[in-house]
Parts: structure tokens; C-alpha cells; sequence
């Protein structure tokens, strides 16, 4: 026998005794269920326990907020037709049920139920809808021995934690120099302003440009995971209705009573906390029974996961403070001009008694001040909606574009870095922070990536570089 080999074999052996993984995985749990499936490392086409074949076109991008697991995935079902959506993984199918699916509106786009085992019973996963979903059992179709699985991954760390694979374009991109791969970003940024331009437009000449702006800002303020439902508060209280308001807890109590995140059970314990949900309540239970069918259904907001500072009562709170008679016409004339050290002020001169040393309703108060508005979401609302409405009036906001710098703190944003620059940063050199970059890679993800249903195979973006740039 060779000597290598047999020192070889014995170390395999040592390293199987001790149960030397590459990564600690002592137990099989809901997160490398879903690192199996964004390695794809099962076998394809898939057979769903009903026994159709499936063939997955691409698992998704790897969702580590609130929401189903696996966004934007591809499959061709049994019948060859193309389905997009979402993928949502668990250990055994009950826990679609135990998990609430079933009447969460944010799992409707579900198109497969991934899960380890089947279990001995029958199990319909159904939507909100009333819609079934296919399921598939993983642990029977996997294309390599579990306990190789365990050791061997080939993706990277940096891929993990974007939820998104390095892409084709990646390697087009590459090959160009930093000033180049910065001119394709700020196009497409300049290309996503545009749009939000055409959008705010359009809503203005539709429902009058206070009103577009209300909406525009209450969008913002929900970021991408709550957009929808800050969309339908404001649709729900135009501002023109809410600043006839001259008290600030009947604004408030109305916006917190129609979103519907009152604290419902019990008082807090804590003092201040007790004394102001009191005074909302006090208002808002005259209204309420009236007010009922208007009401944001509890289920469209999407809690789990966010950071507290993102928590959207939060951001209630600074639409009540703008929606005031004084403050709504300060932030109006501001909106109109557009200049971003002005409006960072105003913001920033916002004041609440409650919500600046709280998070939630029933949380203990910080020993420090809380800033109502970060820098992160200030950026976004003044690109997403501020200078669309100011560019409306007729300003020029060539200057204040090429300048604006921000963080790129969106998971979009962040697999749209890795997947087009593989780790490059647009966020770095590529444009020092460029607010216009940042907004650019999420356009060419919106454009290319999310459109995309080959993995990457069939994508024109690569070309595209190529053509741009004479590759």
C-alpha cells in the first residue's frame, strides 16, 4: 500500500470519527435546509410528492428578512410552463401551518414548498388565497451523501450573506477599468431617477401634488419590506384630511389607530409608555368602530426581522410630526427647492417626546436620545421622492445628484453588488459612496437579474458591457 494514501486514509478516517466539519452544523435546522437549496445541491428535475417533475430554472436569491425564504426563483412545472416566484423552506411540511402561511398574504407568490421530510400524513400547503403549492421533499433527492454535504459548499461566505451568486457580468465588468464600471452604474442611477420622476409626476396630475408627495414620503418611510402598507395608511388619511388636525395626538391617534399597531392586549407596564398609549386610545376608540373596514389588516405589515430603529411606529411617528399645519408647509417649500443640507436640518430639528427614546410602544426608554430619521433612510427619501417632486417644479438637481453620497444598506443593493461586482463596491471606490451607483446597481438588478430565469445563461446584461464598451 502507499504510504501517502495510507496516511491519507487514516486521517479521513480520524477526521469522520471526530466529526470534523468544515462548519459547525451540530444540528440539521431550517438554515441548512436553505443552504443546500441556494447551492443546488439536490437532484434536477425534482419530483413533488404527488409525483410530478419539476425541473428548478434557478432557486432564487436567498431572502434574510422577513417574507418567504427564496425570492425571485424559476421552475418549469410538470406541464413545462415557466413559474416565477417565491420558495419558502421547512423541516417538515405542519410548520406551513404552524408558521401562519396559510393566511399570510406575503406567502401568495409561493410557487414550491421545500422540505426535509415528508413525514408519514398527507399535507395540503395552501395560501391566503386558497391557492395549493407544490411540495417537494429534499432528504430522499439529494445529489451527494449528507455527510459530504456538511463538509463540502462551494459557494463563499460573502455570496451567503448576500443570499446571491457571483454572476456571469461579473467577469465582463472586470476586465474594465474602475472609471468605466462607474459609468455604467451612474447611467443606470440616472436612468432609476427618471423613472421615480415619471412616477411622481403622474400621481400629481392624478390626485394633486400634495397629496403625491404624502405618498411618495410614506412609501419611503416604509422602506422596500413595508412600502405597500405605508402606501395604503396614506391613501387612507390624505394629508390635506389629517393636518386639518390642530392637536398632535388626534393625528396620531388616528394614523396609529388606521395602521392598526396600537398595542392591542394590555397597557405597558412602563410609566410614560402607559400615560401616551392611553392618550392615543382615549381619541381613537370614538373612532374606531366607524373606522373599522378601513383599518391596515395586521398581516400586511411585515415585523420580523427589522432593526429596531426601522420599526414602522417609528416612522408613524415622523409623518404625524410632518403632518402638522406648520410643519407640512415648512417640508413642502423645502421639497420644492430640493437642497439636501436644508432638508437634513429640518429633519433632524424633529422632535418627540415618546418616540425619541423609544423603539416599540412596550419597550423600556433609551438612556439616550433616538434619531427619528437616519442618514440611510433621509438618502432614499430624498432620491425616491424629494428631488422627483422638486425636478417636478422645475429644479435642477444635477449638482445635488452627482454629490449625494449614501450607504448601501438594502439587501437588493447588496446582492446586486456582489452578484454584478463580485465584492468590487460600488459602495467603495467605484464611486465613493455615489448615491447615483448604489441606485444604479439596483436598477440593473431590477432590469437584468430579477428578470433573469436561466441563471445567469441567457442574460443580455453581459453584452450590453461588451457593446457599451467596445469588449
Amino acid at each position: 500500500m502507499n504510504t501517502h494514501d495510507y496516511g491519507a486514509s487514516h486521517y479521513r478516517q480520524y477526521r469522520r470519527f471526530c466529526r470534523v466539519k468544515e462548519e459547525d452544523f451540530a444540528v440539521l435546522d431550517e438554515e441548512f435546509i436553505q443552504r443546500l437549496w441556494f447551492e443546488e445541491l439536490y437532484q434536477n428535475p425534482l419530483r413533488t410528492m404527488d409525483g410530478r417533475e419539476i425541473q428548478v430554472l434557478q432557486p432564487g436569491f436567498w431572502n434574510r428578512g422577513a417574507g418567504p425564504d427564496f425570492h425571485h426563483a424559476a421552475i418549469l412545472n410538470s406541464k413545462g410552463a415557466l413559474e416565477t416566484g417565491a420558495v419558502e423552506i421547512h423541516l417538515e411540511p405542519l410548520a406551513w401551518k404552524q408558521h401562519g402561511h396559510d393566511g399570510d398574504p406575503h406567502y401568495n407568490r409561493v410557487i414550491l414548498h421545500v422540505v426535509w421530510n415528508a413525514g408519514p400524513r398527507d399535507f395540503f400547503a395552501g395560501t391566503h388565497e386558497h391557492h395549493s403549492v407544490p411540495q417537494v421533499e429534499l432528504s430522499s433527492q439529494l445529489r451527494f451523501p449528507l455527510y459530504e454535504l456538511r463538509q463540502q459548499f462551494q459557494t463563499t461566505p460573502e455570496e451567503r450573506k448576500a443570499g446571491a451568486r457571483i454572476g456571469r457580468c461579473r467577469n465582463h465588468l472586470a476586465l474594465l477599468p474602475d472609471s468605466s464600471v462607474a459609468d455604467i452604474l451612474n447611467e443606470a442611477g440616472h436612468c432609476r431617477f427618471e423613472q421615480k420622476c415619471r412616477l411622481l409626476q403622474m400621481r400629481c396630475q392624478a390626485l394633486g401634488a400634495e397629496q403625491a408627495l404624502w405618498i411618495g414620503l410614506a412609501e419611503a418611510m416604509g422602506f422596500s419590506r413595508n412600502s405597500v402598507a405605508f402606501h395604503g395608511l396614506a391613501q387612507r388619511l390624505p394629508i390635506l384630511e389629517l393636518s386639518r388636525f390642530r392637536d398632535d395626538v388626534e393625528r396620531e391617534a388616528r394614523l396609529f389607530g388606521l395602521a392598526g399597531l396600537l398595542p392591542r392586549r394590555r397597557l405597558p407596564l412602563d410609566g410614560p409608555a402607559a400615560a401616551y398609549t392611553k392618550q392615543l386610545w382615549d381619541i381613537w376608540w370614538k373612532e374606531r368602530a366607524k373606522a373599522e373596514e378601513m383599518i391596515v389588516p395586521r398581516q400586511v405589515w411585515n415585523l420580523r426581522g427589522l432593526r429596531p430603529l426601522n420599526r414602522p411606529e417609528r416612522r408613524i411617528a415622523v409623518l404625524s410630526l410632518l403632518s402638522s399645519r406648520e410643519n407640512w408647509k415648512s417640508f413642502l417649500a423645502l421639497a420644492r427647492e430640493g437642497e439636501p443640507g436644508r432638508l437634513r436640518e429640518f429633519f433632524e430639528s424633529l422632535r418627540h417626546t415618546f418616540w425619541n427614546r423609544h423603539y416599540t410602544f412596550e419597550g423600556r426608554a433609551s438612556a439616550r436620545e433616538i434619531r427619528l430619521l437616519g442618514d440611510g433612510r433621509l438618502s432614499g427619501l430624498m432620491f425616491n421622492t424629494v428631488w422627483p417632486f422638486a425636478a417636478g417644479a422645475g429644479r435642477d438637481l444635477s449638482v445635488f445628484l452627482d454629490r449625494a453620497r449614501a450607504t448601501l444598506d438594502s439587501g437588493p443593493g447588496r446582492a446586486a453588488e456582489l452578484r454584478l461586482l463580485g465584492g468590487r463596491g460600488a459602495g467603495g471606490r467605484l464611486g465613493a459612496g455615489s448615491i447615483l451607483a448604489q441606485e444604479g446597481l439596483i436598477q440593473i438588478y431590477r432590469d437584468f437579474c430579477l428578470k433573469d430565469t436561466t441563471q445567469c445563461r441567457d442574460c443580455r446584461f453581459p453584452d450590453l458591457v461588451d457593446e457599451m464598451h467596445g469588449g
